[in-house]
């Protein structure tokens, strides 16, 4: 299992790909590379459903390929707790949880 969507060329070594398995996604990444003038390459395979999208960049390139990348992933997310009742109930132990852990840090110190 692949957490990150891209690798080194594995052909060539100065060149690292990125892939995308929505064909929207990979076209907002391409327009975010030429608004900060990244040269790239661009394939895909597959079709419709199963459609995998390429993108060769350069290793001088990598850092705002790898900034482009980032964003795409920002604005398309989905939170880690959906239900904001949730996220809410989380955040209520986690800091209950500190708290009697500093109860019990003062009480043990007097």
């Amino acid at each position: 299992m692949k957490l990150i969507n891209y690798e080194e060329h594995p052909a060539d070594n100065r060149y690292y790909v990125f892939r995308f398995f929505d064909e929207d996604i990979a076209n907002e990444f391409a327009e975010l590379l030429a608004s900060r003038n990244v040269t790239f390459e661009r394939d895909s395979e597959g079709v419709e459903q199963d459609i995998t999208v390429y993108f060769g960049i350069h290793k001088d390139h990598f850092k705002d390929a790898l900034w482009c990348n980032n964003m795409i992933h920002a604005k398309y997310r989905k939170p880690f707790i959906p239900s904001a009742v949730g996220r809410w109930a989380l955040l209520l132990f986690v800091a209950l949880m500190i708290a009697l852990a500093f109860i019990g840090f003062f009480k043990a110190q007097g």
